[in-house]
């Protein structure tokens, strides 16, 4: 998809130890600032357009994404 991210930031999170291929394959990518948060059931989140995200489960569940123009 065209919308899709090449950076790997489950590999990132998981092989903090390749510090340095990160960095040389996508650089400053780690210094770069973020918001974090947990939603809690029955909450949602609004992610304006244009807007780099990353969604990781802490458990089993079902999520859903919408597009629209």
């Amino acid at each position: 998809m065209s919308n899709t991210s090449k950076v790997d930031l489950a590999a990132i999170e998981m092989s903090p130890i390749e510090y340095d291929q990160w960095e040389e394959m996508w650089p400053g990518f780690q210094d770069a600032d973020y918001v974090e948060t947990v939603l809690r059931e029955g909450e949602c989140l609004y992610i304006p357009i244009g807007w780099w995200h990353y969604v990781r489960g802490l458990r089993a569940g079902i999520s859903v994404s919408f597009w629209w123009e």
